[in-house]
């Protein structure tokens, strides 16, 4: 989990603790493009939760051939509908509130839905 407030952290960690996944948990304290710069792996789920109205959806895009695997997915969560994240294409979509909620993979939008 990647955060650079220091009050999510401190709710990451103690959520982490209560759903005892703190071991296995790492939790780093940076914003998201200086870690997606220094992110040496590939990885096959990457959740993308950042505030509103601040563009880093936009600003990462660009970054996620380089952080998720080839054949990974992304959630990502925003203010507006999302037709997709870089090379990922929303495949699937829905609305809770004012959360749009999106799961993208690499390549061409299949009748999301």
């Amino acid at each position: 989990m990647v955060d650079d407030s220091p009050t999510a952290l401190a709710a990451i960690e103690a959520n982490a603790k209560i759903l005892g996944a703190d071991e296995r948990l790492e939790i780093v304290r940076s914003d998201a493009v200086r870690f997606v710069k220094s992110a040496g792996s590939h990885f096959d789920v990457l959740f993308l939760d950042p505030p509103f109205h601040s563009g880093w959806i936009d600003r990462l895009a660009p970054m996620m051939a380089g952080v998720v695997a080839e054949d990974g997915v992304i959630y990502a969560e925003a203010e507006r509908a999302l037709v997709g994240c870089g090379t990922w294409r929303t495949v699937r979509h829905g609305r809770a509130g004012q959360v749009f909620y999106h799961l993208m993979r690499r390549g061409e939008a299949n009748g999301a839905e």
